[in-house]
């Protein structure tokens, strides 16, 4: 199943977590952080305003055109483009698309698939789930692009107009 992730620029948490440059994680309230710790869990506490940011090593994106076609088509296109990447779970992934273009050719989607949460990532508390690129590259009218170290790990983060299109780790 297609699902969107809640866009996190739309929405009025207070705290997220975010993957530490080195290891573990870092809160962030009111845009300063506020802790760093090993164990998610552990700064999480009982919050029920804290959107988690999903690791970046998780993630794969791809970027998809396809033709003109009616729009009830669009959902079993991207999901073959998925299974035809290898990215099909066993269980049931996360698939958040968002239609960055259109026109007489056809529309153009991002896609971004999230097989499996680390089980450290799963909050029963959490507000929310967002990927940590969605989180750190600002991308406005031009496509913009951003590296950052993610849990000891260089990331490349590429967004068109806001929406995040490629990760790399």
């Amino acid at each position: 199943i297609l699902r969107r992730f809640p866009h996190a620029r739309g929405m009025s948490h207070s705290t997220l977590a975010l993957p530490a440059p080195d290891r573990g994680w870092i809160l962030y309230s009111g845009g300063s952080e506020s802790a760093r710790g090993e164990d998610l869990r552990a700064l999480a506490g009982k919050r029920s305003d804290l959107l988690v940011g999903i690791p970046a090593a998780c993630v794969s994106t791809f970027v998809v055109d396809l033709p003109p076609v009616e729009a009830d088509l669009h959902e079993s296109m991207i999901r073959a483009q998925v299974d035809k990447r290898g990215l099909s779970p066993k269980g049931g992934a996360l698939v958040d698309v968002e239609r960055i273009a259109g026109g007489e050719r056809g529309d153009t989607f991002a896609v971004r698939v999230v097989r499996e949460l680390p089980s450290e990532c799963l909050l029963t508390t959490a507000a929310g789930y967002q990927l940590s690129a969605s989180l750190r590259v600002s991308g406005g009218a031009k496509p913009a692009a951003t590296v950052w170290r993610e849990q000891g790990r260089l990331v490349l983060g590429v967004a068109i107009r806001s929406t995040v299109v490629h990760v790399q780790v």
